[in-house]
């Protein structure tokens, strides 16, 4: 399957392309960047760094190649504290822990009832994704559904894995990969993210890091039983959402919990505590009613760092940042 050009149009004020294939197809889509001298001649700006795109590495410049893809071409200025990641990076190391991932039964404490097919994948680059690129490939975001990792939650309809990653080399955006289970567009529940800025805080391991523990954690279970005290959540809310989001998150929550079946109601445990994975179904909600998807972004970003700062407050374990 070659890639097929879906999209064009203007993403945080740039021209940008949207296409769709396999990520093996996508993927010399990628450019690459280099970090060097802010200078011109002799002239070295110490205190700035100069990103530019890496040639496309296309030979024939006849009528179907932009002679532009031939040559290297700045994108950005950036403080010496800046710290480049690429795009290939954050996108490698996905796929390659999709490779050994799989799961337990034996180290799992769900109930048989819940069901996960989750083996891993031969050939990851098969998988078929989209690819939105900004002209000159400093912001990318990629998105794509793991097939072979499904969750079955009892009533026959699965969940499948989703991964969103969205980086830029020009300090647009910040890097953020999210994970999450999706039944349909529109249907889907944000089950971990990773934010951080390009700075030297960024640790070189802490993409493998992050993908690491989601997915250990997703292939053992535990965030489906686990659960926060209700006053953690309702002081978090007061002081992160606005009353209307408050009131719609409630809402959400509850009709979830009482339609609950005999099976899905297991995982409550006792009066006074939210189960974590349907209030996640709830705060979801709250993402795809947006209009846009740069509104999505945004709201799924103040989501996905809710969740992990209620994680910390609840005082479990966390490593996503």
């Amino acid at each position: 399957m070659r890639s097929k050009k879906i999209w064009n149009g203007s993403w945080h004020g740039r021209d940008a392309t949207e296409w769709e294939g396999t990520i093996g197809d996508l993927r010399p889509k990628i450019p690459t960047f280099t970090s060097s001298e802010f200078k011109i001649g002799p002239g070295v700006n110490k205190y700035l760094a100069l990103i530019a795109r890496d040639p496309l590495g296309e030979s024939d410049l006849g009528d179907e190649v932009n002679p532009m893809n031939s040559v290297r071409i700045p994108v950005a200025a950036v403080s010496k504290d800046y710290k480049l990641v690429q795009h290939c990076k954050v996108l490698d190391s996905s796929l390659k822990r999709l490779e050994f991932f799989s799961y337990n039964r034996e180290q799992s404490n769900i109930s048989e009832d819940f069901r996960f097919n989750t083996t891993p994948l031969k050939n990851p680059a098969s998988l078929n994704a989209k690819m939105k690129i900004s002209e000159y490939g400093a912001r990318m975001r990629i998105e794509f559904l793991v097939s072979n990792y499904e969750f079955y939650s009892g009533d026959g309809n699965p969940y499948i894995l989703k991964i969103i990653c969205l980086n830029s080399v020009d300090r647009s955006i910040a890097l953020r990969i999210s994970l999450s289970l999706e039944r349909e567009p529109g249907d889907e529940i944000f089950i971990a993210g990773f934010h951080r800025t390009h700075d030297q805080g960024l640790e070189d391991k802490a993409i493998e890091k992050f993908f690491n523990v989601q997915f250990t954690q997703f292939s053992t279970g535990v965030w489906i039983r686990r659960t926060v005290p209700d006053k953690q959540v309702e002081d978090l809310l007061e002081k992160r959402f606005k009353d209307l989001d408050i009131q719609k998150i409630r809402g959400l929550y509850k009709e979830l919990t009482e339609a609950l079946g005999e099976v899905e109601s297991r995982l409550l445990l006792k009066a006074g505590e939210v189960n974590y994975f349907f209030f996640r179904e709830a705060l979801s909600a709250l993402v795809h009613e947006q209009e846009t998807l740069h509104a999505r972004e945004q709201r799924m970003g103040k989501v996905l760092d809710f969740l992990d700062e209620l994680f910390k407050e609840s005082g479990q374990e966390n490593n996503n940042k």
